[in-house]
């Protein structure tokens, strides 16, 4: 459906629902820009607001000189290049509440900054708007630490068993250690195994000045999992 201001329909039509928006945006554009120009409106008469999916080359070819606002999917590098800058630099313009309802306690007024910056496509320089929102951040850090949580939940459970083991000789019990230092490791956590000893005692009171006979020593694996602090920003798509 395409509206104008108010929300007022002015085209419609049905679409099988496996339909591609792409080709739609193409379409409509192509029959926007006809009925303009039959009427004397010339490129730029109108503005075109539309989803990601708008965001083709053959969409862009078609809407040539008419502006347009869309958002850029992160599909395209452009788009990562831009925020990642736009945080580094971090020189936000604060343009604070836009909400129409008021705030509560439990769902406090989000506040708004942007900042601005250009991005190519297909050979043509676009603007673009960074725009940061302060409900963004903690739904973000939310995501973020449930996924930390579940790699560390996941290799603790992947280490249990090799935990509970007791081992005979020191060098089998070292090997293991590297060997799960190497394996059970992913792109947020890295292992951290040691190796201690298990002493087991002999009965009875030693005889004076004596110390304990020892009767058996096993050895245990000690693992302690630490974050990959310095890569996690990478992985997860963030600045801290």
């Amino acid at each position: 459906m395409l509206c104008v201001n108010g929300n007022i329909p002015i085209l419609g039509g049905c679409e099988d629902g496996n339909t591609s928006d792409k080709p739609i945006n193409n379409t409509l554009l192509i029959r926007l820009s006809r009925c303009m120009a039959r009427y004397g409106l010339k490129p730029g008469a109108f503005l075109y607001i539309a989803d990601c999916a708008m965001v083709t080359e053959d969409n862009l070819q078609v809407i040539g000189a008419n502006l347009f606002v869309t958002r850029l999917p992160f599909t395209y590098n452009e788009a990562c290049r831009v925020v990642s800058e736009a945080i580094a630099e971090d020189k936000w313009e604060r343009i604070g509440l836009l909400n129409q309802t008021p705030a509560t306690v439990k769902r406090p007024a989000t506040r708004y900054s942007v900042t601005e910056k250009k991005v190519t496509l297909y050979g043509q320089e676009y603007r673009a708007v960074v725009v940061h929102s302060t409900a963004h951040d903690k739904r973000r850090l939310k995501r973020i630490n449930r996924e930390i949580q579940q790699s560390e939940k996941k290799l603790r459970k992947g280490l249990c068993d090799e935990l509970k083991r007791e081992y005979f000789c020191r060098s089998d019990a070292e090997a293991t250690a590297s060997n799960l230092m190497d394996t059970h490791t992913n792109d947020l956590h890295q292992i951290e195994i040691s190796v201690t000893d298990k002493v087991r005692y002999k009965r009875g009171r030693p005889r004076k000045n004596k110390t304990k006979k020892i009767a058996s020593v096993r050895y245990l694996l000690n693992a302690r999992i630490v974050e990959k602090s310095k890569e996690i920003p990478t992985v997860l798509g963030f600045s801290r």
